[in-house]
């Protein structure tokens, strides 16, 4: 890794995980951050027993961010050929009745 800062970073508990851009694919680091008998903090790539959960934690959520929801650039717009130009219908509210087969309009005037 360079000196980039991670694109991505969540944290379950007392661990942190971090998503790093790569060329070909991006990489995934976790974490345990804990207090020593001073009360400085530490860190290390090894996860206890008791927070495998924290790790659960944080790696779902990296996945519902990264993985599951990429920001995938949205692809251009097609056009069709011949554009397709909708018929006009009437306008306004309509009502058939189907036993003299007319068409009644309630719209009072129309501004156009």
């Amino acid at each position: 890794m360079s000196n980039q800062p991670p694109i991505n970073k969540k944290r379950c508990g007392k661990v942190v995980a971090c998503e790093w851009q790569g060329e070909k694919f991006n990489s995934f680091t976790f974490e345990y951050n804990w207090k020593d008998k001073e009360g400085n903090w530490k860190n290390s790539k090894s996860i206890p027993v008791f927070a495998l959960q924290d790790l659960v934690g944080a790696s779902q959520a990296m996945l519902v961010k990264s993985v599951l929801t990429p920001e995938v650039p949205k692809p251009a717009p097609t056009y069709q050929s011949e554009p397709t130009i909708p018929q006009a219908g009437p306008q306004g509210n309509q009502t058939v009745s189907d036993d003299t087969q007319t068409v009644s309009d309630d719209t009072e005037s129309l501004p156009f």
